[in-house]
């Protein structure tokens, strides 16, 4: 009976639109070179998923919702013309304080906005899409 549940979930994710499981709600660190730490913030290389907008991320165990809503953004094309999609946009996630995080695109990955995204903790529930 759970197994059919399940596999109901999944399809509805599907349906939607949604191309990833739900286990990928959770934005996931990148695995680049160790974080670096400023006398003003912790700062580390991260990779936001935006496949469904920007408006939630999961950091740290965290739940964190933007101050601003963003379309997925547009991406950049590469040195050889071509542009590469696979639902994550990368970039550093700055944890400013307890209260705020802001995340900063790396440079010409992204066309327009956003530059940066500002999250605040959220006890908001999110989405499977998000």
């Amino acid at each position: 009976m759970r197994v059919r549940y399940f596999a109901i979930a999944v399809g509805v994710a599907f349906a939607a639109g949604c191309t990833q499981p739900p286990a990928v709600v959770e934005s996931i660190p990148w695995t680049g070179p160790a974080p670096v730490l400023t006398t003003e913030a912790k700062s580390a290389p991260f990779r936001l998923y935006t496949h469904c907008d920007i408006r939630f991320v999961r950091y740290n165990g965290q739940a964190w919702a933007a101050e601003r809503e963003y379309p997925d953004p547009t991406r950049a094309p590469g040195p050889d013309g071509s542009t590469a999609y696979d639902g994550y946009i990368s970039g550093r996630m700055v944890e400013v304080d307890e209260r705020t995080l802001r995340f900063v695109t790396d440079p010409g990955f992204v066309i327009g906005e956003p530059a940066e995204v500002v999250f605040h903790p959220t006890t908001a529930e999110i989405p499977l899409c998000a």
